[in-house]
């Protein structure tokens, strides 16, 4: 999942990831874009493995969130503007 906010993990966080763990489920959950800034929700909460993004180089992408959360890192895209005849892109 890649959602969340600043906030501590919420008790209905705690409870559904409980329950999604108890049944042998992973929940992977994106670290958030804030810029360097802590870890969110849910990707803070007990349970869940908080993920980074990694540019192609494989130092962190700017935007992605960083703290003890974290678990693993993987590649994050990049917005690439492509010319005014072609759309925005996403690349890693």
């Amino acid at each position: 999942m890649s959602l969340g906010g600043t906030q501590a993990c919420s008790q209905g966080y705690i409870d559904t990831i409980g329950r999604v763990n108890a049944k042998g489920a992973v929940v992977v959950v994106a670290a958030g874009n804030s810029g360097g800034n802590a870890v969110g929700s849910p990707a803070n909460c007990p349970g869940a493995l908080g993920v980074a993004g990694l540019r192609h180089v494989g130092d962190k992408v700017g935007y992605s969130d960083l703290g003890p959360e974290i678990t693993i890192a993987a590649p994050a895209g990049n917005c690439v503007n492509t010319g005014a005849a072609r759309p925005a892109s996403i690349r890693s």
